[in-house]
Protein backbone atom coordinates (compact mmCIF):
# COMPACT_ATOMS: atom_id res chain seq x y z
CA UNK A 1 0.00 0.00 0.00
CA UNK A 2 1.38 3.34 -1.01
CA UNK A 3 0.99 6.42 1.13
CA UNK A 4 0.95 9.64 -0.76
CA UNK A 5 2.06 12.72 1.01
CA UNK A 6 1.06 16.05 -0.20
CA UNK A 7 4.23 18.15 -0.67
CA UNK A 8 2.71 21.50 -0.20
CA UNK A 9 4.57 24.77 0.31
CA UNK A 10 3.33 27.77 2.17
CA UNK A 11 -0.22 28.90 1.79
CA UNK A 12 -1.02 32.36 0.50
CA UNK A 13 -1.91 33.61 4.00
CA UNK A 14 1.39 32.33 5.43
CA UNK A 15 3.29 34.02 2.60
CA UNK A 16 1.52 37.34 3.17
CA UNK A 17 2.25 37.18 6.91
CA UNK A 18 5.92 36.41 6.21
CA UNK A 19 6.17 39.36 3.78
CA UNK A 20 4.46 41.63 6.35
CA UNK A 21 6.90 40.61 9.10
CA UNK A 22 9.87 41.07 6.75
CA UNK A 23 8.58 44.52 5.72
CA UNK A 24 8.20 45.60 9.36
CA UNK A 25 11.77 44.44 10.07
CA UNK A 26 13.15 46.31 7.05
CA UNK A 27 11.25 49.46 8.05
CA UNK A 28 12.77 49.28 11.53
CA UNK A 29 16.29 48.89 10.15
CA UNK A 30 15.70 51.77 7.70
CA UNK A 31 14.54 54.09 10.49
CA UNK A 32 17.50 53.05 12.65
CA UNK A 33 19.90 53.77 9.78
CA UNK A 34 18.31 57.17 9.02
CA UNK A 35 18.46 58.28 12.66
CA UNK A 36 22.03 57.04 13.01
CA UNK A 37 23.00 58.98 9.87
CA UNK A 38 21.41 62.17 11.26
CA UNK A 39 23.13 61.75 14.62
CA UNK A 40 26.47 61.09 12.93
CA UNK A 41 26.09 64.20 10.75
CA UNK A 42 25.31 66.32 13.82
CA UNK A 43 28.25 64.89 15.77
CA UNK A 44 30.61 65.57 12.85
CA UNK A 45 29.38 69.17 12.55
CA UNK A 46 29.83 69.77 16.29
CA UNK A 47 33.29 68.22 16.15
CA UNK A 48 34.37 70.42 13.24
CA UNK A 49 33.01 73.54 14.94
CA UNK A 50 34.82 72.62 18.13
CA UNK A 51 38.06 72.08 16.26
CA UNK A 52 37.78 75.43 14.46
CA UNK A 53 37.06 77.22 17.74
CA UNK A 54 40.02 75.51 19.37
CA UNK A 55 42.34 76.48 16.51
CA UNK A 56 41.14 80.10 16.67
CA UNK A 57 41.69 80.29 20.40
CA UNK A 58 45.12 78.66 20.06
CA UNK A 59 46.07 81.43 17.62
CA UNK A 60 44.81 84.15 19.98
CA UNK A 61 46.68 82.60 22.92
CA UNK A 62 49.82 82.39 20.78
CA UNK A 63 49.52 86.10 19.97
CA UNK A 64 48.95 87.05 23.61
CA UNK A 65 52.05 85.10 24.66
CA UNK A 66 54.17 87.18 22.25
CA UNK A 67 53.01 90.54 23.68
CA UNK A 68 55.81 93.12 24.02
CA UNK A 69 55.89 96.57 25.55
CA UNK A 70 56.51 99.18 22.80
CA UNK A 71 57.54 101.83 25.29
CA UNK A 72 55.23 104.36 26.88
CA UNK A 73 51.89 102.79 25.93
CA UNK A 74 52.28 99.43 27.69
CA UNK A 75 51.92 95.96 26.23
CA UNK A 76 48.11 95.90 26.48
CA UNK A 77 46.53 99.09 25.25
CA UNK A 78 42.83 98.38 25.59
CA UNK A 79 40.63 95.62 26.95
CA UNK A 80 36.85 95.80 26.59
CA UNK A 81 33.99 93.43 25.94
CA UNK A 82 34.82 91.57 22.72
CA UNK A 83 37.78 93.88 22.04
CA UNK A 84 41.52 93.61 22.78
CA UNK A 85 44.42 95.83 21.63
CA UNK A 86 47.93 94.51 22.20
CA UNK A 87 51.43 95.24 20.94
CA UNK A 88 53.78 92.59 19.58
CA UNK A 89 56.24 91.86 16.81
CA UNK A 90 53.69 90.11 14.60
CA UNK A 91 55.72 89.74 11.42
CA UNK A 92 59.06 89.26 13.23
CA UNK A 93 60.78 92.27 11.62
CA UNK A 94 61.90 93.80 14.97
CA UNK A 95 59.17 96.46 14.68
CA UNK A 96 56.37 96.18 17.24
CA UNK A 97 52.94 96.32 15.62
CA UNK A 98 49.58 97.22 17.17
CA UNK A 99 47.21 94.24 16.98
CA UNK A 100 43.47 94.78 17.41
CA UNK A 101 41.48 91.60 18.13
CA UNK A 102 37.70 91.99 18.11
CA UNK A 103 34.52 89.97 17.73
CA UNK A 104 32.35 90.66 14.69
CA UNK A 105 29.48 88.46 13.51
CA UNK A 106 30.57 85.68 15.89
CA UNK A 107 34.04 85.63 14.33
CA UNK A 108 37.31 86.82 15.85
CA UNK A 109 38.81 89.43 13.54
CA UNK A 110 42.32 90.86 13.64
CA UNK A 111 43.58 94.28 12.59
CA UNK A 112 47.31 95.03 12.33
CA UNK A 113 48.81 98.54 12.31
CA UNK A 114 52.47 99.34 11.77
CA UNK A 115 53.90 102.43 13.51
CA UNK A 116 54.47 105.50 11.36
CA UNK A 117 57.79 107.36 11.09
CA UNK A 118 57.24 109.13 14.41
CA UNK A 119 56.52 105.82 16.18
CA UNK A 120 52.83 106.39 16.75
CA UNK A 121 50.12 103.97 15.75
Amino acid sequence: MKIYRKNSGMSLIEMLIAIFIFTIGMLGFSLLFARSWKANTFIMAVGQSSQQASQGMDEVVSLIRKVRDPGTTGAVNSIADNDLVIFLDYDEDTTIERIHLYLENSQIKRGIREPDASGTY
